[in-house]
């Protein structure tokens, strides 16, 4: 996504906001899976280079949470919040553990 000059090919960033709402808006595990570590790849470069769409991207996130989405979805779009959250940076262990242990739990069906 980046030159070796370390700029940002632009014309890769709306096809790649594209990307990400498509994988938003199918919400299967595997997309949202592929999301984050979409976003933890390369999250901080557009956030950096297009903060009005990666605002845009999170209030989708966002809505999507609050819209009756299954607790499995749910999971993992929380997940990718606290991850910008962070700063991009990766989850302490405890939070990732967190998540992991949480969704194992929905899989499971002992959470509603």
């Amino acid at each position: 996504m980046t030159t070796v000059k370390g700029e940002t090919f632009r014309v890769l960033v709306n096809p790649i906001f594209q990307c990400l709402e498509m994988l938003l808006e199918s919400a299967t595990s595997d997309d949202l899976e592929i999301l984050n570590n979409l976003l933890q790849s390369v999250g901080k470069q557009l956030d950096t280079d297009e903060p009005d769409k990666m605002q845009d991207l999170f209030n989708k996130i966002r809505l999507k949470i609050i819209q009756g989405s299954s607790p499995q979805v749910r999971c993992y779009l929380l997940e990718i919040i606290e991850i910008q959250a962070h700063n991009w940076k990766m989850l302490p262990s405890d939070i990732t553990r967190f998540y992991c242990d949480t969704a194992a739990d929905i899989l499971a069906g002992m959470v509603v």
